[in-house]
């Protein structure tokens, strides 16, 4: 006989559990705005350190950067003072390091690809890639409404790339 208070293979919240968990969650937004948005003092240096722990020799530390680096554009991509933070810099950290291919990127290369791919949809087209597939999927065309003012920086440093040689099979 399974337990009533297990879901799914997770337990049920009281409403006072979901209570909380529901102020943790806010809480949590709150402080992501504040140390995203909040003040330039703050924002700057975190993003800094973002962008350097993608390079960082070390997967876990990278793992997490990447995790950190979808939360910053998506919480900083309506705003027009990230565009160079993450049109050319953190962008370009994560083209960087795909492109040199290092060991300790292993296993990460999906992430962080598409860490890029999210970076450039956003700050080049102005929308999330989730939004431009859907909308692909869709086949409707007003994917330009959301954000007035992009960036050309992802485009131009993707336009600068040298040319990938032809494929030996």
């Amino acid at each position: 006989v399974l337990d009533p208070t297990h879901e799914g293979g997770k337990r049920r919240l009281s409403p006072a559990e979901e209570e909380e968990a529901s102020r943790k969650r806010e809480l949590s937004i709150v402080l992501a705005q504040y140390l995203t948005t909040g003040s330039p003092d703050v924002a700057y240096p975190l993003a800094g350190s973002i962008i350097a722990s993608l390079l960082w020799p070390d997967s876990m530390s990278c793992r997490r950067a990447i995790r950190l680096g979808h939360r910053l554009a998506e919480l900083t991509q309506a705003n027009g003072d990230y565009d160079t933070l993450l049109g050319r810099h953190l962008f370009h950290a994560a083209v960087f390091s795909l492109v040199q291919e290092p060991k300790w990127l292993v296993g990460l290369e999906w992430d962080m690809l598409a860490l890029a791919r999210d970076l450039y949809c956003v700050k080049t087209l102005g929308v999330s890639s989730t939004a431009l597939m859907y909308s692909m999927a869709q086949h409707t065309n007003n994917l330009m409404h959301q954000q007035p003012h992009l960036a050309q920086q992802p485009h131009l440093l993707a336009a600068s790339l040298p040319p990938l040689p032809p494929l030996v099979v």
